[in-house]
């Protein structure tokens, strides 16, 4: 079904079988175009993350994937799950998201969109909704940059208790001696600091990045024990332990079983031969998104990971890369390295209906439990 609104062709695919070859050579070129260092909107990404969460449901969930046109270039893609909430046989709420609804795996759900291009991408695919798609009573929105502020305000309500998605990216410079002079002197001494206290410990921290699929799955599990011990560390900032299930363990599996289309990286610390910190990212075209990581404790007075993350930086700068990001979320880990801060909008929309208003008035109360810890989290996202 294709229609024109706002200016803009906008066409539903309910199957990534059902891509064409044109489709699927512009969803590729809008990942790979200067500026995109992160992995989550990727054609490979999304189409792994389908087949692993997105059949969960059965006939009670749907694939919809908005695909915006300007003339015959893809502008936008909107990968969405149309989930129906039945009771006892009756149709009570269908509700619309960003595809992701999988305990924090995937930390950007946002549309991916052509520079330039942010809103009018956005603006078509929500007219489409509102005037040609009625299969919905809720819409979690795609996460939104700041272009499509007014255009969000207008027709959504922001999330009630996390309006903004903040994510974090260091920008490099040409070379390694004009990204240190712009650092901060403090980092620029804890960094040197690392280095020296470790050699004077006779510590011999060594980094590492592997790429190829052999590789990441060997130290996989070298991985997941550093990321549950700093999960189960008892000082400093608390970390979930996002790896405990054996469903998130399968997804990074796929990522790394072809890390040339999945872009997954892992970096390591080694001590000798022991893994002492690890991190998982993924590289972009013109970037890097760093993951989740994990350390053991006691290699915590050398920063470990501080080292690790410089390290990632370093090697960036001599790939030619243009960023790093330090993925979502607000921690001096990130604010340290003076990144520069990116804002999405995080809202809900609700169809003018009864059911409409009455799923507004059920789920803004269950997401204020949720926010009181009375309620496990909710992702409506």
């Amino acid at each position: 079904m294709e229609k024109a609104v706002a200016g803009s062709m906008v066409r539903i695919v309910d199957d990534f079988a059902k891509l064409t070859d044109a489709e699927r050579a512009g969803w590729n070129r809008l990942e790979r175009q200067p500026g995109i260092a992160e992995p989550f909107q990727s054609l490979f990404y999304n189409e792994s993350w389908w087949e692993q969460f997105g059949r969960m449901g059965g006939a009670n969930r749907k694939l919809q994937i908005f695909l915006v046109e300007d003339g015959r270039e893809i502008i936008g893609v909107f990968p969405m799950l149309r989930q129906n909430l039945v009771v006892k046989g009756v149709p009570v709420l269908s509700y619309l998201q960003p595809l992701g609804a999988d305990n924090i795996l995937t930390e950007l759900r946002t549309g991916l969109v052509k520079e330039g291009h942010a809103h009018a991408a956005y603006s078509a695919f929500v007219s489409y909704v509102q005037t040609h798609y009625t299969h919905w009573d809720v819409i979690s929105l795609p996460a939104g940059p700041p272009e499509v502020a007014d255009l969000y305000d207008a027709v959504s309500i922001p999330h009630p208790t996390r309006p903004l998605v903040e994510s974090f990216v260091v920008m490099l410079e040409p070379d390694l001696a004009s990204f240190r002079s712009a650092m901060k002197r403090n980092i620029r001494e804890s960094i040197r600091k690392c280095y020296n206290s470790a050699k004077r410990d006779g510590v011999d921290l060594q980094f590492r990045c592997l790429r190829d699929s052999g590789s990441i799955g060997a130290f996989l599990p070298d991985f997941y024990r550093l990321h549950a011990l700093r999960a189960n560390q008892t000082h400093g900032t608390r970390h979930r332990n996002v790896f405990e299930e054996d469903y998130a363990r399968q997804f990074i599996a796929t990522l790394a079983s072809d890390p040339d289309s999945s872009g997954l990286r892992l970096f390591l610390m080694q001590h000798h031969d022991r893994v002492v910190a690890a991190r998982l990212g993924f590289e972009t075209e013109d970037g890097l998104y760093l993951y989740y990581s994990g350390y053991e404790a006691e290699f915590g007075k050398y920063s470990v990971m501080t080292t690790l993350v410089y390290e990632v930086i370093k090697q960036s700068i001599e790939s030619g890369k243009k960023a790093v990001n330090l993925s979502v979320g607000r921690d001096v880990s990130k604010t340290r390295w003076s990144p520069r801060e990116q804002e999405y909008r995080w809202n809900l929309m609700f169809r003018p209906t009864m059911r409409g208003l009455m799923a507004r008035f059920a789920i803004l109360s269950m997401m204020r439990l949720e926010y009181a810890g009375y309620l496990p989290a909710l992702r409506l996202s």
